[in-house]
């Protein structure tokens, strides 16, 4: 059996053990939690039961005017830049004009002007809907935007190439159809350089 005296020294040296070891979780081991368990004993020293604080799932704490804590909704990512309007906002009534565009050029006789318009409209049509569906699906249109912005600049250059051998009324219509043609073809352009359509509501 222990002396009085030896039991009296053993409890100093349990306590003097927890309070060092209290003090060395609190310097050495600030990520960890539940550093209470951190335990000695005068002939053995062991850790257990560590669980370590995922640093990148930490969230910033905003005190509410109720008194409680909750997590911020700030972020440190930056909204991707893009531009002012949706590309299929112009090209879908574009495309339209184009159909009823290659109609005038067919009663006008520029029957060649007519069916590279008619099949034009088609496919600006086509990349405006795909494009419209790739938004909704908040993925990336670029590549129908850049289709519509070819499809525009070809017929621009046909139609500014058909006012040189025309003139008149058909020289007119040319005209019209290749300016607002280029005025499309650049909005496209500018859409892909500004950074694509705008996201949806509630996605940025």
């Amino acid at each position: 059996m222990l002396s009085p005296v030896s039991r009296i020294l053993n409890s100093y040296n349990r306590c003097e053990s927890r309070r060092i070891a209290r003090h060395i979780n609190a310097n050495c081991f600030p990520k960890f939690v539940n550093k209470s368990v951190l335990c000695f004993e005068p002939t053995t020293f062991f850790f257990c039961n560590f669980k370590k604080v995922n640093s990148s799932s930490r969230k910033s704490v905003v005190p509410s005017s109720s008194g409680t804590d909750l997590p911020s909704s700030t972020s440190d990512e930056k909204p991707k830049p893009h531009a002012f309007l949706h590309d299929f906002c112009i090209t879908i009534p574009y495309g339209a004009f184009v159909l009823v565009n290659a109609i005038i050029f067919y009663l006008a006789g520029l029957v060649d002007l007519a069916a590279v318009s008619a099949v034009s409209s088609a496919t600006i049509a086509m990349a405006s809907v795909l494009s419209l569906k790739t938004w909704r699906r908040d993925e990336s249109s670029t590549m129908y935007t850049l289709v519509a912005a070819g499809t525009t600049s070809f017929l621009a250059y046909l139609s500014i190439s058909k006012m040189l051998s025309i003139s008149g009324l058909r020289w007119l219509l040319c005209l019209i159809s290749g300016f607002l043609a280029g005025v499309t073809a650049a909005f496209c352009v500018y859409n892909v350089m500004a950074g694509g359509n705008p996201p949806r509501r509630g996605t940025h």
